[in-house]
């Protein structure tokens, strides 16, 4: 299946949180965007009577310093997508689990990863991180994993 196999589109994005903070001046010297550290976790929810279907997104930027990592960014978002016919696509394994047709949890992951890394660098416009973009990410390798892993960003 391809995206043009099923209808999405967005219902609404909610953002829950959004807290940026410079590094302080004695780590500013040593600053480097290779050494910044992205974490990323997703978490999912569904109304199948409005066929609704929604990414809930954590991102996490830090920077070593002397004590372990700095926080220097923490963004939270809810991204909403009506899906037509989702029930055709979306199998409830569960209160908590279920499972989805690749192509379109793909495309939905996608979709949200995309709008959540054009929320962060429009945030961040003019500040020392503003080119340290969410980095693109292999979804479905992303969710196959058994917990969520750290990805580090390179230059």
């Amino acid at each position: 299946m391809t995206p043009q196999d099923f209808n999405v589109t967005f219902s609404d994005i909610l953002e829950h949180e959004f807290f940026y903070m410079e590094l302080p001046d004695h780590l500013k010297a040593d600053f480097a965007a290779q050494n910044i550290s992205i974490n990323l976790n997703f978490n999912f929810g569904w109304n199948v009577n409005d066929s609704l279907f929604g990414v809930k997104s954590s991102v996490v930027y830090s920077h070593p310093n002397e004590m372990g990592w700095f926080q220097m960014l923490s963004y939270e978002s809810s991204t909403i997508f009506k899906v037509d016919n989702l029930m055709d696509h979306f199998v409830i394994m569960g209160d908590k689990s279920f499972d989805m047709q690749p192509d379109l949890l793909h495309h939905i992951m996608q979709l949200t990863t995309s709008t959540a890394r054009g929320i962060i660098a429009n945030k961040l416009a003019g500040t020392p991180i503003a080119k340290v973009y969410l980095p693109v990410i292999t979804s479905i390798e992303f969710l196959s994993k058994s917990a969520p892993e750290q990805v580090e960003m390179e230059e």
